[in-house]
């Protein structure tokens, strides 16, 4: 899974003013982002960002030289790989402001790749044992061990993308910005 996405974004805004226009938009925390755990719309226990309880979109800490911000997640969009948005607003080298961020997901953040790779190795074993009593179970056991060893990763990689995605976005339209650079 990729560990971050970098973009750089401008703005014929003033830094100053998209600093100001950041801070008017985010709530305020205090220490680091933290995960909690949480009951999905699926009834799943999941991981996700600890939002303070805000009318704000965003949540997190803007520093005069950098911030380090989020959007509150929603109860309809539960999952750990929201990204946490890095940055500098800085002016931009025709007038303007330029934003560069990096935008990554929680450290604490991890899939079940583990459990599901012990499940994959159990089911080839049982595939390959099973083969010598019923041979047609060899490639039906293996395509499952290789389904269940892959699809955390696949399942969290695609999570992080639609989140990076849909933070981008919003991030943008926020700060009245214009695309990726």
């Amino acid at each position: 899974m990729p560990a971050s996405v970098h973009r750089t974004w401008t703005s014929t805004e003033a830094p100053a003013v998209l600093q100001a226009r950041l801070r008017s938009l985010t709530e305020p925390i205090e220490g680091g982002f933290k995960l909690m755990h949480r009951l999905s719309g699926a009834g799943v226990v999941v991981r996700t960002l600890e939002a303070p309880e805000t009318s704000r979109p965003l949540f997190g800490k803007v520093h005069p030289d950098r911030f380090s911000v989020s959007l509150v997640p929603h109860a309809s969009d539960i999952t750990p790989f929201h990204p946490i948005v890095r940055g500098t607003i800085a002016e931009g080298p025709t007038g303007g402001a330029t934003v560069t961020a990096e935008l990554a997901h929680h450290p604490n953040a991890r899939t079940f790749a583990p459990l599901y790779a012990f499940g994959a190795v159990a089911l080839a074993v049982g595939a390959i044992v099973g083969a010598r009593d019923r041979p047609t179970m060899l490639f039906g056991g293996l395509t499952m061990a290789l389904l269940f060893a892959s699809f955390p990763t696949l399942q969290a990689r695609v999570r992080f993308q639609q989140s990076v995605d849909r933070a981008e976005v919003t991030f943008r339209e926020l700060l009245g910005m214009d695309g990726a650079a």
